[in-house]
């Protein structure tokens, strides 16, 4: 039955065939996306609430880590302050050091200022400056001093002892150890 049409329709005929063909498997390939589509919809949904649940979750650890991180950073403060606690206990307090210098001085030397410098847990240094009634006396109390066993040694620079009377002197007292020993002498 197709021979029997003209060539020039026949074109036509066999064209619009295709047309439909293709029209029809678009048409089926959209119905099939579509369909697709609706089924991927609840997916797509429930990905982004998890998403969403997620990054709330992130956003939380984060600052719990933050807040852990202060945390710790406190925390071994506290501890460096503890351990130097425990570690000063056993250290001699300063008015100990005086007063045993005070009494080392006497009433011919006079103490006008002391300056104590500790490292931690070391023993330190002590710097005095004061009057003398004279250079006898000075020699004599930095003697005391060399002589207690709490301190080890004495810095009494030579300028110190120009004068015969009145001297103004100044001198560095290194501590022997961080615990003061004999304390009533």
């Amino acid at each position: 039955m197709i021979n029997l049409i003209p060539p020039a329709a026949r074109k036509n005929i066999i064209k619009e065939y295709w047309v439909r063909v293709v029209t029809v498997w678009l048409f089926l390939a959209g119905t099939v996306s579509l369909i697709i589509l609706f089924l991927l919809l609840p997916t797509y949904v429930l990905i982004g609430m998890q998403n969403n649940l997620l990054k709330q979750d992130v956003a939380t650890a984060s600052l719990k880590s933050h807040s852990y991180d202060v945390s710790a950073t406190v925390l071994l403060n506290a501890n460096r302050q503890a351990q130097l606690l425990v570690d000063t206990r056993e250290v001699t307090p300063f008015s100990l050091y005086t007063n045993k210098l005070e009494k080392l001085a006497g009433t011919k030397v006079t103490i006008q200022e002391m300056r104590f410098s500790r490292l931690e847990s070391l023993a330190g240094t002590i710097q005095i400056s004061g009057v003398s009634n004279t250079r006898q006396n000075l020699a004599d109390f930095r003697d005391a001093i060399e002589a207690d066993q709490n301190f080890s040694t004495v810095d009494l620079p030579i300028s110190s002892l120009v004068k015969d009377r009145d001297l103004l002197f100044s001198m560095e007292i290194t501590l022997a150890t961080t615990t003061i020993t004999n304390i009533t002498n």
